[in-house]
């Protein structure tokens, strides 16, 4: 798209990166546009390695759920469902000895990566200000917006990086 007009540029900047203004703030509904011949290309070769990632996934997610031996909660899957992992989050349990965001620098001084991916409850996003929600209405939505956190599972780490991920995360005191 070509324009010269300042409000049609930035109503479609809004609207090709998810309605965000800035990260994690949505002003209104959009969309992700932005995928390349390139990037589809790709795509369509890492579909062939689906099952490869899902499965490493899996068994990425298994060691942590076995080896953790901390008050974290962590993902809960019924017996005969399979879940890929596409994210593992935690909660921090109320005798954590760390708050969540603690924990996350401490995980980022030890060299392990995580990530909040809902530091806003929906509610108290920007878009949805104006339809009368209140900013207390969702305090489950709220308070695990809070204490949640994603810890790597992604297929290229290490069965090495799951042992140091565990290592650091049950020597926490």
């Amino acid at each position: 798209v070509t324009t010269k007009d300042k409000e049609i540029e930035e109503r479609l900047r809004l609207l090709i990166n998810h309605g965000q203004s800035q990260k994690y703030s949505h002003t209104t509904l959009g969309y992700n546009y932005r995928m390349t011949n390139i990037q589809a290309a790709i795509g369509i070769a890492q579909l062939s390695k689906l099952d490869e990632f899902n499965e490493k996934r899996m068994n990425n997610a298994e060691y942590l759920n076995k080896h953790l031996d901390v008050p974290l909660k962590t993902p809960y899957k019924e017996k005969d469902v399979k879940h890929v992992y596409h994210q593992y989050v935690v909660k921090i349990e109320e005798d954590f000895p760390m708050k969540r965001d603690e924990f996350i620098r401490y995980l980022s001084d030890n060299g392990i990566g995580s990530a909040v991916h809902y530091p806003l409850p929906v509610h108290r996003q920007p878009l949805y200000q104006g339809l009368g929600y209140e900013w207390d209405q969702c305090p489950n939505a709220t308070g695990l917006s809070e204490i949640v956190l994603s810890l790597p599972v992604h297929p290229i780490v290490t069965d090495n990086d799951l042992k140091h991920v565990c290592n650091i995360i049950n020597g926490v005191s």
